[in-house]
């Protein structure tokens, strides 16, 4: 009996520990979101390209930066209002745009010279 149990823990460590990788946690909100940043990142759930950057953005997260989501299937309005012609996209509040996967370098020193690390 004290195997499965381990198992069952081991188990369910595993799962938060995935979950965790893929923003998953906190009620669906990943860690790299805050309403408070310059940035602004479109972004679908559906787009493959957006999930390929969230292990990029949850590293970069860690680094203390944030984007502030814009999830342009739960809010369509997002295509015409912001001008979005593909995701992932990111606007800064001057702005200037980034579109397309980014290695985390070049997200990294973007995300640098638009003020969006905001946690220390």
């Amino acid at each position: 009996m004290k195997k499965v149990y381990l198992a069952l823990g081991a188990l369910a460590v595993l799962i938060v520990l995935l979950l965790a990788a893929n923003g998953g946690l906190a009620g669906g909100k990943a860690a790299y979101f805050d309403g408070k940043s310059p940035v602004k990142y479109f972004f679908s759930e559906q787009c493959s390209h957006c999930q390929a950057m969230k292990p990029i953005l949850n590293s970069l997260a860690r680094q203390g930066y944030r984007v502030a989501p814009f999830d342009v299937l739960a809010h369509p309005n997002y295509w015409d209002d912001y001008k979005i012609t593909g995701t992932p996209t990111w606007v800064a509040a001057n702005g200037e745009r980034l579109e397309g996967e980014q290695t985390e370098a070049a997200l990294g020193a973007w995300f640098d010279s638009h003020g969006a690390r905001i946690v220390q």
